[in-house]
């Protein structure tokens, strides 16, 4: 099952990073590559530090908003359900007694009153592990994180390698550095950020700005850091052979941890399920 509001984070995310890509493409024409490295790349670090900002605010909602369902579930009534009709009501309490004799959770002698208590106990239970394994651990799945980067990031970068060779391995250099970024760097920064956005939600006003700048200046500064460095050392080397290797070394050993990071809380649920 697909939450009606999962697509919304993955358009919402792609509006952003769309339009992020747009103001880098402008300050590459403003500030071209060969004049002014150190000015335009500056600039566009700044472009990526200030778009953390909106994503980390779609994820504030949704953290909020899933605290909400997480207390509505903990003290889940079915009393104070909305029925479409009224008069029905009656009626689907006593469906759900009789489902509840059905599968032995109350016993055949058991009131109707005690049926509904019983299943009052079973959604508090079990509706948290469904919905966790339905929407995920931030909202949005891996997938859904690489197809956010992979309809923004990817595109306009394979677009400037069209006139290499496929031979050459510069491209091969490049095309893995995009990858890098798009399955592994990227994601494990968006996931940074979902992670952190789940904290502290009792705080408002400028503490909660304070706070959640701390989040995004650390998001972004892994993801530059990472891109700058340790990738910048294999992508500028001046042996193609050694820059290719390092891309793979990257691409294998970063994206795992990604996977990893969206969906790590399964494994709670999967051993209380055995439970």
């Amino acid at each position: 099952v697909i939450p009606t509001f999962q697509p919304m984070l993955c358009f919402c995310g792609i509006f952003i990073y769309y339009v992020i890509e747009v103001l880098n493409m402008v300050l590459l024409i403003v500030f071209p590559v060969h004049s002014s490295i150190s000015h335009g790349l500056g600039a566009i670090l700044i472009v990526y530090l200030l778009c953390t900002f909106p994503v980390a605010a779609v994820f504030r909602h949704w953290a909020r908003t899933k605290a909400a369902m997480h207390h509505r579930m903990a003290h889940f009534k079915v009393e104070e359900c909305s029925c479409c009709k009224e008069d029905d009501r009656q009626l689907v309490y006593r469906n759900i007694a009789l489902l509840m004799r059905a599968i032995d959770v109350v016993g055949s002698q058991a009131t109707d009153e005690d049926a509904l208590d019983a299943f009052n106990e079973l959604v508090r239970q079990r509706f948290p592990i469904a919905f966790a394994a339905s929407v995920g651990r931030f909202g949005i799945g891996y997938l859904q994180a690489v197809s956010v980067f992979g309809c923004t990031y990817l595109p306009r970068w394979l677009d400037s390698m069209l006139d290499l060779d496929v031979s050459d391995l510069e491209l091969w250099k490049w095309m893995l550095s995009c990858f890098t970024m798009v399955f592994a760097v990227f994601p494990l920064a968006l996931a940074f950020g979902a992670w952190w956005s789940s904290f502290c939600l009792h705080l408002r006003g400028l503490r909660e700005w304070a706070f959640m700048s701390c989040g995004c200046v650390m998001a972004f500064a892994f993801a530059a850091a990472t891109y700058l460095f340790p990738m910048g050392f294999f992508f500028w080397h001046g042996s193609r052979v050694v820059g290719v290797a390092g891309m793979i070394v990257f691409v294998v050993t970063l994206t795992p941890p990604a996977i990893a990071a969206f969906n790590l809380q399964q494994f709670p649920w999967k051993r209380h399920r055995e439970e």
